[in-house]
């Protein structure tokens, strides 16, 4: 019945499937080829040889009282993969309208997703990732 919307940040693509295409924000590396940090990260996407790939695809709970008065909305995380591809530091970085529960249901939803690690010069690494969890009345 209910069908939340996640889009990518790099493409604008809005599916409930967006975790299996491509999940991590496109940061391109530098014409040079260089590989130093971005913001003092050496783990953002694209300044690693390969990046985190989800492995499940949990889903996106609505939240309650925003299904029962017809609410949508978005969450809008960033969040780390660390070296066993598991979702930590969690921060909401917007939640529109505020009250309805969407920061907390995007970030139960991402702390239960499992990915393939980053990797760099074949080492798992950490990875920063930003995704926006977007929650639509389709169906309804």
């Amino acid at each position: 019945l209910i069908s939340p919307v996640r889009t990518c940040q790099s493409c604008g693509n809005s599916s409930s499937d967006v975790f299996r295409s491509h999940l991590p924000t496109a940061v391109r590396r530098a014409a040079s080829g260089s590989r130093a940090p971005v913001a003092g990260w050496r783990d953002d996407p694209g300044q690693t040889d390969t990046d985190a790939k989800p492995l499940n695809n949990p889903p996106l709970k609505f939240p309650a009282r925003a299904y029962r008065e017809s609410i949508t909305g978005l969450a809008e995380l960033t969040f780390i993969v660390n070296e066993s591809g598991m979702v930590e530091q969690i921060s909401v970085l917007k939640e529109e309208p505020t009250g309805y529960g969407f920061a907390n249901s995007a970030m139960e939803t991402a702390k239960k997703t499992k990915f393939k690690p980053a990797t760099l010069q074949k080492s798992s690494v950490r990875q920063r990732f930003k995704q926006t969890f977007r929650f639509g009345m389709e169906g309804k």
